[in-house]
């Protein structure tokens, strides 16, 4: 589940690294630059989701790290 933060959306780096995962099943980013996030107030609220999956629970984990590591969401708070 992906929620920003609150803020607008300044930038979004990494999509293209995060499209090419081995283990990606699907992804929905339902964000883009310039966007006002308002505060998340339940677990309902979510920006988009990645699917992921994989036989290799090591290979799994390697493109778990590698999306927190490569996909940035750059925000200021208004």
């Amino acid at each position: 589940i992906i929620h920003p933060g609150e803020g607008r959306i300044e930038q979004i780096h990494g999509i293209d690294r995060i499209e090419s995962l081995h283990s990606l099943v699907k992804k929905q980013i339902k964000f883009e630059k310039g966007d006002q996030i308002q505060k998340r107030v339940g677990v309902g609220e979510d920006f988009g989701y990645l699917l992921l999956k994989d036989s290799s629970q090591k290979l799994l984990k390697a493109d778990i790290e590698a999306f927190y590591k490569y996909f940035e969401v750059i925000m200021t708070k208004h």
